[in-house]
């Protein structure tokens, strides 16, 4: 779901709001699975689950909640009312992890890694810049290397007409 999240870069108060509730939505199920009381987490993931739907509802509210968190944010509701219907158990914690070791399909997926950035973005931004002059720079030289290496070719064939040798005759030297 997290892919599907509107983007940090963007300065709304109503998208960093849907960002910090996504963020303890995903803080209290990971909290859930070393929780000595995952019931009381599963009830809270319940309340933060319907503060999720809201805000995210509230981004248009003429359209209300996207299409695209639909289906999972129902997906989600029913999984934690099942959890609490049947029990939150340590049993049902450890079912779930083998659910995910043995790569069920309604497991949930692993977190995606974020790449770690080896230089800052400025720099990065600079040295792009560059390359992207570079470039042009090269492609300059070859257009000129291929305008000379034309001009060559035309002067020879005038070369050798002008003697009378045959102008598909490569000469040797």
């Amino acid at each position: 779901m997290e892919e599907l999240l509107p983007s940090e870069s963007v300065d709304r108060g109503d998208y960093r709001r849907c960002l910090t509730t996504y963020g303890a939505l995903s803080t209290t199920y990971k909290r859930a699975s070393d929780s000595n009381n995952p019931s009381k987490e599963y009830k809270e993931l319940q309340d933060i689950e319907k503060v999720f739907r809201h805000r995210l509802a509230n981004l248009d509210p003429t359209r209300g909640l996207p299409r695209k968190f639909q289906a999972p944010l129902d997906k989600l509701k029913a999984g934690i009312d099942d959890a609490l219907d049947k029990g939150v158990t340590i049993d049902f914690l450890i079912q779930g992890m083998r659910d995910i070791l043995d790569e069920k399909p309604d497991a949930t997926q692993a977190p995606k890694v974020v790449p770690v950035n080896m230089v800052s973005g400025v720099r990065h931004k600079a040295v792009v810049e560059a390359l992207a002059a570079e470039k042009e720079k090269n492609q300059k030289l070859n257009e000129e290397n291929n305008r000379l290496a034309m001009q060559l070719k035309q002067y020879e064939m005038r070369e050798r007409s002008t003697t009378g040798e045959p102008p598909l005759k490569r000469r040797r030297h």
